[in-house]
């Protein structure tokens, strides 16, 4: 898996920190820098306009709200994004064309589809290179 992520930085959405962390290390190994994660609707909205990421890992189903919002802000920015999530419900409706990927998944998987998508390096705002990201 090593490498294949090399220079993207990747957004991670996602409220229960065993799995954060394990997507973490995912990504790490295959080369990629991580964003957040973000544990809330708020947090991942701060780090989107803060740190322009690359691609995003959406958990749906966020404690008491979605990520609806964060894949707007994402489509509008065109970061191409995907679910991570034990919930489909209606996200295939609301969100066509975005990959679906169930709880729990394969590493390998996870790393292959986040491959599939238009990752293009983002123009990191101002405000990002002050603080050293």
């Amino acid at each position: 898996m090593g490498g294949c992520l090399t220079g993207c930085r990747i957004l991670v959405v996602e409220d229960d920190p065993l799995i954060a962390m394990s997507l973490e290390c995912t990504l790490s190994d295959a080369g990629a820098e991580v964003i957040g994660p973000a544990h809330t609707v708020a947090q991942a909205l701060d780090l989107i306009d803060g740190n322009a990421p690359d691609a995003a890992i959406l958990d749906y189903r966020l404690e008491n709200e979605t990520s609806a919002p964060v894949a707007k802000r994402l489509g509008e920015f065109q970061v191409p994004f995907l679910f991570y999530t034990s919930f489909r419900g209606t996200i295939a409706q609301d969100h066509p064309g975005i990959v679906i990927l169930d709880k729990p998944t394969e590493p390998d998987r996870l790393v292959s589809e986040l491959e599939k998508l238009d990752i293009r390096p983002r123009i990191r705002p101002f405000a990002a290179f002050r603080n050293g990201l």
